[in-house]
C-alpha cells in the first residue's frame, strides 16, 4: 500500500523530473553561443519534405563554390552572405533561437519553462518546419521572380552534394555540408528603407516615387496569385535587388484559391501607412494633401 507521502513523491517525481531535464537541454544542447552546421544539417523528415518543380539546379555551382559569412538569423532562419554580396544562403533554424542573454532575465526564464513553449518547441517542431517548407514553395513556384529565390532545398536529393565553407558570427570558419541541410538561397536585397533613403538624399525623387510604386505593383502581384500574410514588415521582409521590389521573407505566406478586394486595400492601406510615417514626402496621402 502506498502512502499518501510517497504518492506524493511520486507526483511530484512525474511532474518536476521532465522540467529540470528540459532546462537541462537548453543549455547542454539548445542554448549555443557559436555557430554549429551539424544543428542545421537535420535532414528532411517525410513528414513535411517538400517536392518542388522547376528547380534550377545549374545556378547552384558557381554560387556556393564561394564562402559565406554570417549576416543575422531570425526565428525562423539563420542567413550567410556570400563573399561577393550577391546572395544569401538561408538554413532553417531546427529549434527557434533565445533571445540575447535571456538566462539573465527572470521572464525569459518563465516563458522557456512554460508547458506552451515546451510543447511547441518540442512536440510541433515538425508542424513549424511543415509550414516553412510549404510557404517556400509556394513562393518558389508562384513568385520566384517576386522574392529573389534561386533555389530552394527542401528534400533530399543526391545532385545536392555541395560543402560550403561558412564564418560564424564570431569570425571561426566551418564546413556546411548541405546535402542533409534543408536551406534556401536567394538574391541579396536591400531593404527598402535603405533603399528609399539613399534615392532621397542623392535626389532621386522620381526614382524614389518609382520604387514605391514597384513596392505596390508587388503587392499586386501577390493578390493575382491568391497570396498574402497577416503583416508587411518593410524594415525587415521587403528589399530592392536591381531596382525590382521584392519579399524577402516569405515564413509567414499563404495562398488562397481567390482572395477578396478588401484583402488587397488591407494590405495597400497598411504600406500606406507605414510611408506616411517613414517617409511622408513620398506618401500618397501627404500628396493628396498638397
Amino acid at each position: 500500500m502506498v502512502s499518501s507521502y510517497e504518492m506524493k513523491k511520486i507526483i511530484f517525481s512525474l511532474l518536476f523530473l521532465p522540467l529540470v531535464a528540459h532546462l537541462m537541454n537548453l543549455f547542454l544542447f539548445h542554448f549555443r553561443e557559436r555557430f554549429h552546421p551539424r544543428e542545421f544539417e537535420h535532414g528532411f523528415h517525410p513528414s513535411y519534405s517538400q517536392t518542388v518543380s522547376q528547380l534550377d539546379y545549374a545556378a547552384l555551382d558557381p554560387i556556393l563554390s564561394q564562402p559565406f559569412h554570417y549576416l543575422g538569423h531570425g526565428k525562423q532562419m539563420l542567413a550567410l552572405e556570400s563573399e561577393d554580396g550577391k546572395y544569401v544562403l538561408k538554413i532553417f533554424n531546427p529549434m527557434r533561437p533565445f533571445k540575447k542573454q535571456w538566462y539573465k532575465h527572470w521572464r525569459y526564464w518563465k516563458r522557456y519553462s512554460s508547458l506552451k513553449w515546451i510543447k511547441r518547441e518540442w512536440f510541433t517542431k515538425k508542424d513549424r518546419l511543415k509550414k516553412l517548407f510549404n510557404r517556400h514553395k509556394i513562393a518558389y513556384e508562384h513568385l520566384k521572380d517576386e522574392t529573389g529565390l534561386i533555389f530552394v532545398h527542401l528534400k533530399p536529393d543526391p545532385r545536392i552534394c555541395h560543402l560550403v565553407s561558412v564564418t560564424d558570427h564570431l569570425g571561426k570558419q566551418h564546413i556546411l555540408a548541405l546535402h542533409d541541410t534543408p536551406f534556401v538561397l536567394q538574391r541579396k536585397a536591400i531593404l527598402v528603407p535603405t533603399y528609399l533613403s539613399g534615392l532621397i538624399e542623392q535626389g532621386k525623387h522620381d526614382e524614389a516615387h518609382l520604387a514605391v510604386a514597384r513596392v505596390e505593383e508587388l503587392f499586386d502581384r501577390r493578390i493575382e496569385e491568391g497570396i498574402t500574410d497577416r503583416i508587411q514588415t518593410m524594415e525587415n521582409n521587403f528589399g530592392f535587388v536591381e531596382g525590382k521590389a521584392v519579399q524577402i521573407d516569405v515564413g509567414r505566406i499563404r495562398k488562397f484559391p481567390s482572395l477578396d478586394p478588401e484583402e488587397k486595400e488591407r494590405v495597400m492601406k497598411c504600406f500606406e501607412s507605414w510611408l506616411a510615417e517613414a517617409f511622408p514626402t513620398l506618401s500618397v496621402f501627404s500628396l493628396a494633401g498638397t
